[in-house]
């Protein structure tokens, strides 16, 4: 006979609960309940058959006596509410214990539920009751009056609500026998997201990471929040894993996983970005925000459990100064032995594709539990002075082409079953810096080439033209060269494209740069990627030192021979002194040229006794590109004749 009308009441305040479960005469083994969930989101891959439900136990074969028969009440309901013909007379017993299932044991909201059964033979229709129990006004209910095969089988088709239900009730009754079959199951909902944190329209989304909704950096890390409620599976060990990718091809994606403060804390040192404490709670319903606030605790990450990322997990913890690692939890009630493991297995190949799993592990009866945590964002390069941190240029994660990266559910957990759930990020959501390291060096020889020997300057500046005006702006990176004349300087290229840029010095009073002639060094920079021995050379520019011998004779009368007088300077350009000979051959004044810039002594040999001698008391300065002007006086000694 065709099934009778549908019935689906909204809002049933007519319809009693309690008057249509009959919870207390229900005896079914536990292999025959049937469950079926709704989650809030639907990836395709979720449609599980539960297949232990897919055949009746041999041990069920037989009804327990107090289940064959339905208390008189209860069964006239059920025939008033189909509206069924009364059955003259009843056949004898089936000896098989009737069941249902259902096709899937994950649902999103609004899915499609397919319910199959066997066993009621004896029959002529099953009354299907489906309830809402989670709500105290009772939000959904379905009625369903479902003709029996000849083999005993049935089976029934039906849409779930379009908002999550997180405790559903079947109540199957054989209209002509009375037997009932009634089970409770749950459905826990899971909410997991990730944190998108364009300025000022910060959210948790399901979706992917771009340009368009994140402004995240190398070296921050990516929140992750996992909500889940209606948890019904009691005090024992619950158990949530998780997922993160390590490389894409032969970049680094995710390479470990951190606490939400230490997030809070990167995105502050690295982004300039502040993330207020109500940023975590983002998108959560109050009411459900306030109960899980009622408990909270931190798990420790274990450390170096990663064998490839230990030296970066020790860095970030140790060098960079953020501490420990943990994992927050929080509940709607306390819980207990709360931890954190690592599964030390690569999954995949770092030449390729590679992931990590971690599972969160707890003890409780809380039926609403959040999960925060954050995955760090693969450094590729690592600024002088090296920290540790970096995986080499090119290497990080906002240089992997082409598709995402992700983070996932990774089943299985005691809290769901299905496919994992997938937050995606796409490298155009990660800023990454671009760096130049090179010297300034002395160049002695002035060749335009550092040749061996030729050390390097210090205290030079040197800049990027990013907005290529030939003049050195605030937002032009730079940097000052060392004790030994070497610089490094890592900046963000603002169209994270390659880049054609001019580098330039800052020109010193006194030097003339000789390399490059141009000027300027013209480099191409790509993001994440570090160009080396972008270097300058400059030649010192010389000044020159005069000295002129003045011979003072006095009140002598006639002329004296005068000797040959030797006078030494020493300084930066002759450490160990540079003699010339004054005489009225060789002139009594005489020019050091060519001299490097700085202070320079002038002595002289004795010329006898018959004279003595004058000299600058102190030090002679020497300046570039001047001439310096200095005198040594003789005198004759009189009577000397």
């Amino acid at each position: 006979m065709p099934a009778s009308p549908i019935l689906a009441i909204d809002n049933f305040g007519e319809v009693p609960l309690e008057e249509t479960t009959a919870v207390e005469t229900t005896v079914v083994p536990e292999e025959t309940t049937v469950v079926f969930e709704e989650t809030t989101a639907v990836p395709v891959e979720t449609t599980v058959v539960l297949e232990e439900t897919a055949a009746v136990p041999e041990e069920t074969t037989a009804v327990p006596e107090e289940t064959t028969a339905v208390p008189e009440e209860t069964t006239a309901a059920a025939a008033a509410e189909t509206a069924m013909e009364p059955v003259a007379a009843a056949p004898e017993v089936p000896v098989l214990d009737p069941w249902v299932k259902s096709d899937l044991a994950d649902y999103p909201a609004g899915g499609l539920v397919t319910l199959t059964g066997a066993g009621w033979t004896g029959d002529i229709e099953v009354l299907l009751k489906i309830d809402d129990i989670s709500s105290p006004t009772q939000s959904w209910q379905l009625i369903q009056a479902v003709p029996v095969q000849a083999d005993g089988s049935i089976q029934f088709s039906f849409l779930l609500p379009t908002w999550f239900v997180a405790l559903y009730q079947v109540t199957a009754t054989g209209v002509t026998t009375g037997r009932i079959m009634t089970t409770t199951f749950t459905d826990t909902s899971r909410d997991y997201l990730q944190f998108a944190n364009e300025i000022s329209h910060e959210s948790w989304i399901g979706g992917d990471l771009n340009r368009n909704n994140s402004d995240y950096f190398e070296g921050m890390s990516v929140p992750q929040r996992l909500v889940m409620q209606g948890i019904s599976t009691g005090p024992s060990n619950h158990t949530a894993s998780f997922e993160f990718q390590f490389t894409k091809g032969e970049e680094y994606a995710y390479d470990f996983i951190t606490s939400w403060s230490q997030a809070v804390q990167a995105a502050a040192n690295i982004g300039s970005q502040s993330w207020p404490e109500s940023f975590k709670w983002i998108g959560v319903d109050p009411s459900v925000a306030s109960s899980l606030q009622i408990f909270h605790t931190t798990a420790t990450i274990p450390g170096n459990a990663n064998a490839f990322a230990a030296a970066r997990e020790n860095a970030y913890e140790g060098e960079l100064g953020y501490g420990d690692r943990v994992i927050d939890v929080y509940a709607n009630a306390a819980l207990s032995n709360v931890t954190v493991t690592m599964d030390t297995n690569l999954h995949g190949s770092t030449s390729e594709g590679s992931s990590f799993i971690f599972t969160v592990t707890w003890q409780g009866a809380a039926t609403k539990v959040m999960i925060l945590y954050a995955s760090h964002i693969a450094v590729g390069l690592d600024p002088l002075p090296a920290t540790g941190i970096g995986w080499g240029s090119g290497k990080g994660a906002g240089t992997i082409p082409g598709s995402p990266y992700h983070n996932k559910l990774s089943p299985p957990s005691t809290e769901w079953t299905g496919a994992s759930e997938d937050n995606q990020m796409k490298a155009s959501a990660v800023m990454v810096k671009s760096g130049l390291t090179g010297m300034k060096f002395l160049d002695a020889n002035g060749n335009g080439a550092k040749d061996p020997g030729e050390t390097g300057l210090s205290g030079w500046t040197i800049w990027a033209d990013l907005d290529e005006d030939g003049v050195q702006d605030t937002t032009d990176p730079s940097a000052v060269t060392d004790a030994n004349g070497f610089y490094s300087m890592y900046f963000y290229l603002p169209t994270q494209a390659s880049t054609i840029l001019k580098v330039y010095e800052v020109h010193q009073t006194g030097y003339t740069q000789t390399y490059p002639a141009t000027g300027y060094q013209l480099v191409t920079l790509c993001p994440g990627f570090q160009l080396d021995n972008v270097n300058f050379g400059n030649k010192l520019d010389k000044g020159s030192l005069k000295v002129t011998k003045i011979i003072a004779l006095g009140s002598v009368v006639g002329t004296p021979t005068i000797p040959d007088f030797s006078i030494t300077i020493t300084g930066p350009s002759y450490p160990t002194g540079n003699t010339k000979v004054f005489n009225t051959v060789n002139g009594l004044t005489q020019t050091w040229s060519n001299l490097l810039p700085g202070s320079y002594t002038i002595t002289e040999d004795s010329a006898g006794t018959s004279w003595t001698k004058t000299v600058p008391a102190g030090a002679v300065t020497v300046a570039a590109n001047v001439t310096a002007m200095a005198s040594v006086t003789n005198t004759y000694v009189p009577g000397a004749l």
